[in-house]
């Protein structure tokens, strides 16, 4: 068994800011291309509404990125916290 008692706080941060920017990258995918799809279907305007999926991914991508390594970082502190009151995380690890 090994135990956690920490986790370095910058590392959980960058890890929280990637995994939001991969999601934020998804979701303008789908959006752009469910947006094209169904505006033209819709009897035209598929372009736009397309394009206006790919700017807001964008926007989101530009906010998430910053938004998300604050989170991460009172995300760290808190871990920090619990795992001082429980004395840590037990963990088994083979090999």
């Amino acid at each position: 068994m090994k135990k956690i008692t920490s986790v370095n706080i910058i590392s959980m941060a960058n890890l929280t800011a990637i995994i939001a920017v991969i999601w934020m990258v998804i979701v303008t995918i789908i959006t752009v291309l469910f947006g094209g799809l169904f505006g033209g279907m819709m009897g035209g305007g598929g372009a736009e509404i397309a394009g206006g999926g790919l700017m807001s991914g964008v926007i989101g991508v530009v906010i998430a990125a910053p938004v998300s390594w604050i989170a991460g970082i009172i995300s760290g502190i808190i871990t920090n916290l619990a795992l001082k009151v429980i004395g840590g995380f037990s963990i088994e690890i083979e090999g």
